[in-house]
């Protein structure tokens, strides 16, 4: 069984729906939305010192 196989079960799991779930309140809250802004804002940063 493949990587992918093993993450779509386990999501459509009842624990994996619970994770999924969690993931989403948080990634809705106040502190998951600066950290997710900050980790944008490093990649953003990364891929324009490539490209010079």
């Amino acid at each position: 069984m493949t990587l992918l196989t093993k993450l779509a079960l386990f999501a459509r799991s009842p624990q994996g729906r619970r994770m999924t779930q969690k993931a989403m309140r948080y990634a809705q809250s106040p502190e998951g939305r600066r950290k997710i802004a900050d980790v944008q804002q490093r990649v953003v940063a990364r891929r324009a010192k490539k490209l010079r």
